[in-house]
């Protein structure tokens, strides 16, 4: 199994539960049918989240106890159980009012609420990814040695046989935390 398949999978809950509120709200001008897309957005979020959370757990587990980044992923695993925890019982309301003719105000509040939880999840997701490197894989990138037949005529360039010096990789916040990865 790929190293990084929990980042990836977090898409489909995030656009799934934005779009079931955005039908949510077209409900009440365009009816029952937005009722229905709503709902089933939500169900194929609910069975994507069982998939993100297994991924997201493996990933936990692979953290070093004494990386800032376990502490870290604590409140986005909240978050996310919160959100997961709003869009089902949300989901169960709505079992009872398929017929309804526009989204019921309860499943509606349980579902925005369900969103601003989600995408307080992906931001501290996104914290950890690009402040302390989870799920981030570098290349160690060789030097390069030019050959007299491969050498520039500028001046810029190092002169022959004289390797070629590369910056290492930068996360777009600093460093990666070296204790993420075994």
């Amino acid at each position: 199994m790929p190293r990084a398949i929990h980042p990836p999978l977090t898409d489909f809950p995030i656009a799934l539960w934005t779009m079931s509120v955005i039908f949510d709200i077209a409900s009440f001008w365009f009816g029952p049918v937005f009722v229905q897309l709503a709902f089933w957005n939500i169900a194929a979020g609910l069975v994507f989240a069982v998939f993100t959370a297994l991924t997201g757990i493996r990933d936990y587990s692979k953290v070093s106890r004494l990386s800032p980044a376990k502490k870290a992923a604590v409140p986005h695993a909240m978050f996310a159980v919160f959100a997961v925890l709003a869009f089902g019982v949300s989901f169960w309301f709505r079992t009872w009012q398929m017929d309804a003719p526009r989204t019921p105000t309860g499943a509606l509040v349980l579902s925005i609420i369900g969103v601003v939880m989600l995408l307080t999840a992906g931001k501290l997701g996104g914290n950890l990814v690009f402040h302390h490197g989870a799920n981030v894989e570098t290349v160690k990138i060789p030097q390069v040695v030019l050959t007299e037949a491969d050498q520039p005529t500028t001046s810029r360039f190092p002169r022959p046989g004289k390797p070629v010096d590369r910056p290492p990789p930068v996360t777009p916040r600093g460093p990666r935390d070296p204790t993420l990865h075994s």
